[in-house]
This record gives structure tokens, C-alpha cells and sequence, in this order.
């Protein structure tokens, strides 16, 4: 088998494999001479620029060996620390360090060894380092070690409590499909581009704490016990840890993600901690899984950060985070009790899809424009006390059971379809109800959205208060009718009698006329006085009928009016009759408003759903007709559907509410001031 296939395809030992691997130093080999060859071939340079293509079996290639010395009973283990000691103290040349420049052109190789021993803290190993496929024993130590570019170990196993703590690695450090026991610590170590732990599989307590990685630092398929730590560890750009896995208590706290951050489809266990972490632009979370309890106190995250279709368990927490524009949620699910309390959002957030049980807390949360909750679910008790909303906020067909949204202004927000059942609904302002189901929901007792002030003015007792007015006032015009229409009567009767009277009294006195003539040819001496009677009961007459009231006996010289514009105070001046117009059209207005709210009312009362602002049109139905003569008709029958729909919902009556009653209610008030004045003022006379 070629050298370069045993590199590059070297499967990881297993243990009785590695118990069965030959000693380095068989029984009756010289040792010292045995380890002076490999230190020699491990400081020669090569000529191959590339050891994983080309390697010079016969200079600094171990492979399939066990590092003991197989001439002692038992056979005693080759500390490897010793031999890099002596590599890096012959590279040297002296005892004092006086190179620190790296040897890409020399190279240091284990494949499928066994390393009983390895005490190497402390040792800048400048060589390129390979140890691929290789076994290492409990507490393997590269404490403070200095590792050059490609520092490989790849596929191997390291038993526990291995430390890499404070190491410095080059570019391209690779731990890929490694498998590393308890306690592996990596505490302080500080890694260049490209470090690579892709696949590999971490006991419990791994620790990165207060590490360091260059871009593309790569997890991806890794799989971490309870109590991974990666506390105030810094990534560069393009850190990935997709479709790795997590125990319980695994801890980011403060750490740094540059851009493009990846932990997509990545399962944590519960108590997973992110608090005071910040993250670059695209930071990725898609579908990622966490267990209960995961927390991201104070967090923040860059633009396009995503957490699209996620699973969390009870009690997740973002409580004050701040997330950059179009923070993506869509889809995800949240246990009990999730908590974005006083978080802060950029424009175009999304929640569209999202589901959450009971006790979701976003209170005093402040979302930028655009916001997003369309069809998400919330269970009961979701609160949204105090939080704050940009324009083309959308919550349309949303579900929020029991929800408190008190003291939130919905300016500018979308609620179509929206479902609040029981949810307290108390000094919301800018609510605008249209097809809302608000079954058992709390309103303020002077709550300010349209539908409430139509409720409170027009139906309850505010119905029956309008009744009784409306009543009145229609009572009293018309007892005024029926007045003047009897005083019409009375003067009709007045004027046929007078006329009769008057018929009378001419025909008497042509009667007398004609007396006191034949008197006056047969006794001429009694012509005058019967002439002169005469004369006395025509002027009798005159004054009796002058003396009668013009309303009963009009003498037909005074104005005519018609009882309607009596009514209207026509015989009055013009601000009399403007100010009739106004209060009949007040009234007529008020019973038309009136009717439809309580008809309105009724209908919420029984479905629990809010009447809409404007009605929806009923869809076009049928085949339009290909007639020309029949295209008018459809339109006009269309138009007529569109104005019933109008008419069926509740902003015509609030505009009429707002602009035509509001205003004409004053005129009322002053008007019955005024007359409430007048008749007070009315003189009476008593003994």
C-alpha cells in the first residue's frame, strides 16, 4: 500500500486494534539509536512540499505502531513530548530558543499509533504536524504548545482529559472525525483559518472557553456531551456547526460570531446558554432543536439572522435582545413560557407560521417596520404589554387566546382575521375590530376604537336614552302638528261662520232697507229713524265680529303658512328654521345610526366575532355575458352588490358618528338651552 493511501484513508483504530499494534522498539533493539533516527528524520527537510500526496516512508513516517519500548517488563511508554523536545531543541541548535519561525518544509507523522504518553506542554512544534488515525492515552497534554499550518489530527482518539489549553495553532488545524474523551479542554487556545473538528465526537465537559478562531472554523456533524463550553470564545467569519449535536448545559455566554454563522439543524440539549453572545450578519438557526431552558439573555444579532422552522423547549428566553433587520422565525415552535421581554427588532422581523404555548412574554418588546406574525398560534396568556410596533406590522389571521396586548398602539398594524378570544384588550389604542373574534375579550369602559364608541353611544342603555329622546322629540312635533292642524280646523269653521254671519247681517239689512223704504212712502216721518237703526246694527256687527281672535276668525289678510313650514318655524326668522332643519336631520340621522349599531350588536353578541369595518363584496359568480346589452346590467347589479357590502359593515356609521352627530349634538344642546331659557323665563301671574 502506497504511503499516501495509508494517509489519506487511515481509519480510526479501534481498541483491540490498538492493544494488537507492534511496539516501536521491538525487544533487542537499541533504543537510543532507535529514537535518535526518528528525531533525525523528523528535523531533515523534505523535498515534498506536500506530505499527504508524498511522504518519505524512510524519513518522518511512523505508522501502525504502539510507542513503547518493548526491551522493558512491562513494556514502558515513549513519552512523545520528549521527542518533539528533542526536535524543537535540535532545530533550535541550542538550549535558548532562537528560531520561531515554522518549518512547512519538515514534517512530523503519525498514522494509527498508539501514544500511551504524551506530555507535551510548552513545545513549539514548528514542524508540520500530522497524527492522523492515531490513539492517544488519558490526559494527553499539548498545554501552551505551538502548532505551525495543517497541524493534523484528524480520525483520532483521545482518551480523557486531554488539554490543548492556551495552544496556538496555524492555519488549517484539523480535529475531523476525532473522537476525544471527558474533559477535553481547549480552554485560551487560538486557532487560525479553516480549523476543522468537523464529525468529530466530544465527551462531556469539552471546553473552548476564551478561545480563539480564524474564519471558517468548521463543527459541522460534531457531537458534544452535557457541559460543552465555549464561554467568551471569538469565531470569525463562516463558523459552522450544522447538524451538530449538544448535551444538556452547553454554554456560549458571551461569546463573538463574525458573519455567516451556521447551526443549522443542530440539536442542544436543555439549559443551552447564548446570554451577552453577538452575532454577525447572517447567523443561521434553521431548524435547528433546543431542549428547555435555552437562553439568550442580552444577545445580539447581525442582519438576515435566521432561526426559520426551530424548535425550542419550555421556557426560552431572548429577554432584552437586540436582533438586526429581518430576523426570520417563520415556522418555529416554542414551548411554554418563551420569553422575548423588552427584545428589539429591525425592520421586516417575521414570525409568519410561528407557534407558541401558553405564556409567551414579548412585553415591552419593539419591533421595527414590517413585522410579521401572519397564521402564527399563540397559546393562552401570550402578553404583548407595552411593546411597540413599526408600520405594515401584520398579525392577520393570528390566534391570541387570552392574550394582553394593553397599552399597545396598533397604528399603522394589519389585524385581519385576527382571533382574541378572552384576551384583555383594555387601553389598546389605534384598534381598528373588522371580523376579529373577540369572544370574552376585555375592553376598557371608555375604550377609543370605533367599534366600542358605537357600542357605548348607541346600544345598552345608550339605545333606550336615544329612544326616550327620539320619542320625544318625535312626540313633540308631532303633538305641534296635531296642534296647528286643529287650529286649522278651528280657523276653517271660523271662516265659514264669519262668512255666514256676514251673509246674515247683509241680507238684515237689505231687509231693513227695504222696510224703511215702504215705511217712508206710507209714514214718511219714521223713514229716518228705521234708516238710521239700520245703520246701528250694521256697525253692532262689525264691531262683535272684530272683536273674535284672528287665529279662530282670521279676517284673510294674514300670511299663509302650511302646517309643515309652521313646523319648521317658517313664520320665524331664517336661523329658526336652519336650526329645525338641523335637529330634524340630527334625528333622522341618530335613528339610522342607532338601528344599524344595535342590529350589528346583535349579530356579535351571537357569532363572537366583530362586525367588519367594510364589509367584504360577495365573489363574482356565474359566466359574465358575452351580450354588449347585458354588460350594463352586470356591471350596475355588481356596483349594487358592492354598495350593499358597504352599507353591511360599520364605517359608514362611525363617519357619520364622527362628522354628521358629533357636530349636530352641540346644536342640539344649545338649541335646548335656549328654549329651556326661554320657558323659564315666562312670566306667571299668581294671587
Amino acid at each position: 500500500m502506497a504511503d499516501g493511501i495509508i494517509l489519506l484513508r487511515a481509519q480510526p483504530l479501534t481498541d483491540e486494534e490498538a492493544a494488537n499494534l507492534p511496539p516501536l522498539i521491538k525487544s533487542g533493539d537499541d533504543r537510543e539509536q532507535k529514537l535518535e533516527g526518528i528525531v533525525a528524520g523528523w528535523t531533515r527537510a523534505s523535498s515534498k512540499t506536500d506530505p499527504q500526496k508524498h511522504i518519505d516512508a524512510g524519513g518522518f513516517l511512523l505508522h501502525d505502531v504502539a510507542l513503547v519500548d518493548a526491551n522493558r517488563t512491562p513494556p514502558e511508554p515513549i513519552d512523545l513530548g520528549a521527542l518533539l523536545r528533542a526536535v524543537e531543541h535540535r532545530l533550535r541548535g541550542a538550549p535558548t530558543p532562537t528560531i520561531s519561525d515554522p518549518c512547512p518544509n519538515r514534517h512530523i507523522i503519525l498514522v494509527r499509533c498508539r501514544v500511551d504518553k504524551c506530555d507535551c506542554h510548552d513545545v513549539h512544534i514548528r514542524p508540520r504536524l500530522t497524527c492522523r488515525a492515531s490513539s492517544f492515552g488519558d490526559g494527553a497534554s499539548f498545554l501552551g504548545s505551538k502548532f505551525g499550518d495543517g497541524a493534523d489530527f484528524g480520525r483520532s482518539t483521545f482518551g480523557d482529559m486531554v488539554s490543548f489549553v492556551g495552544s496556538k495553532s496555524g492555519n488549517e488545524a484539523s480535529f475531523d472525525e476525532s473522537t476525544l474523551g471527558d474533559e477535553a479542554r481547549f480552554d485560551g487556545s487560538r486557532f487560525g483559518d479553516r480549523a476543522i473538528f468537523s464529525g468529530s465526537t466530544f465527551g462531556e465537559g469539552a471546553g473552548f472557553t476564551r478561545a480563539t478562531f480564524g474564519n471558517e472554523a468548521g463543527f459541522a456533524g460534531s457531537k458534544f456531551g452535557n457541559a460543552a463550553s465555549f464561554d467568551e470564545s471569538a469565531f470569525g467569519v463562516g463558523a459552522v456547526f450544522d447538524r451538530s449535536s449538544f448535551g444538556s448545559g452547553a454554554t456560549f455566554g458571551a461569546s463573538k460570531f463574525g458573519g455567516g454563522a451556521g447551526f443549522d439543524y443542530t440539536t442542544f440539549g436543555h439549559k443551552a446558554y447564548f446570554d451577552q453572545s453577538k452575532f454577525g450578519d447572517g447567523a443561521s438557526f434553521q431548524r435547528a432543536t433546543f431542549g428547555d431552558r435555552p437562553t439568550f439573555h442580552e444577545s445580539t444579532f447581525g442582519d438576515d439572522v435566521s432561526f426559520a422552522g426551530s424548535k425550542f423547549g419550555h421556557q426560552a428566553s431572548f429577554y432584552k435582545s437586540k436582533f438586526g433587520e429581518e430576523a426570520d422565525f417563520t415556522g418555529s415552535e416554542f414551548g411554554r413560557e418563551a420569553c422575548f421581554r423588552s427584545s428589539v427588532f429591525g425592520d421586516r422581523a417575521s414570525f409568519n407560521g410561528s407557534k407558541f404555548e401558553e405564556g409567551a412574554n414579548f412585553v415591552s418588546s419593539k419591533f421595527g417596520v414590517g413585522a410579521l406574525f401572519n397564521r402564527a398560534t399563540f397559546g393562552d396568556g401570550a402578553s404583548f404589554r407595552e411593546s411597540k410596533f413599526g408600520d405594515g406590522a401584520e398579525f392577520n389571521h393570528v390566534a391570541l387566546p387570552g392574550a394582553d396586548l394593553a397599552h399597545v398602539s396598533l397604528k399603522g398594524v394589519s389585524i385581519e382575521d385576527a382571533r382574541f378570544p378572552n384576551a384583555d384588550l383594555r387601553h389598546v389604542e389605534n384598534l381598528l375590530l373588522s371580523g376579529q373574534d373577540i369572544r370574552g375579550a376585555r375592553f376598557a369602559i371608555q375604550a377609543k376604537d370605533p367599534w366600542s364608541i358605537l357600542r357605548r353611544k348607541y346600544t345598552g342603555p345608550a339605545f333606550l336614552f336615544h329612544v326616550m329622546l327620539l320619542m320625544a322629540f318625535v312626540g313633540g312635533y308631532a303633538a305641534k302638528a296635531a296642534m296647528w292642524i286643529a287650529v286649522n280646523r278651528v280657523q276653517t269653521v271660523g271662516l265659514q261662520a264669519t262668512e255666514q254671519l256676514h251673509g246674515t247681517a247683509t241680507q238684515a239689512a237689505e231687509a231693513m232697507h227695504d222696510d224703511a223704504q215702504k215705511t217712508a212712502t206710507s209714514h214718511p216721518h219714521v223713514a229716518d229713524a228705521v234708516e238710521k237703526v239700520g245703520e246701528k246694527v250694521g256697525e253692532r256687527f262689525d264691531e262683535t265680529i272684530s272683536k273674535l281672535p284672528q287665529s279662530v276668525a282670521p279676517t284673510g289678510d294674514e300670511p299663509e303658512y302650511s302646517v309643515f313650514e309652521v313646523l319648521l318655524s317658517g313664520d320665524g326668522p331664517l336661523w329658526m328654521t336652519l336650526l329645525a332643519i338641523a335637529l330634524l336631520g340630527y334625528n333622522g340621522e341618530r335613528y339610522i345610526v342607532t338601528r344599524h349599531v344595535a342590529e350589528l350588536r346583535d349579530e356579535e353578541e351571537r357569532s363572537g366575532f366583530a362586525p367588519d369595518w367594510i364589509a367584504r363584496p360577495p365573489p363574482i359568480t356565474g359566466p359574465s355575458s358575452k351580450a354588449s346589452w347585458r354588460k350594463p346590467i352586470q356591471l350596475c347589479r355588481r356596483w349594487r352588490e358592492l354598495f350593499n357590502a358597504q352599507q353591511a359593515g360599520y364605517h359608514w356609521a362611525y363617519r357619520r358618528h364622527c362628522y354628521v352627530l358629533r357636530p349636530l349634538v352641540v346644536v342640539a344642546i344649545v338649541a335646548f338651552g335656549f328654549h329651556l331659557v326661554k320657558w323659564l323665563c315666562l312670566p306667571v301671574y299668581l294671587s
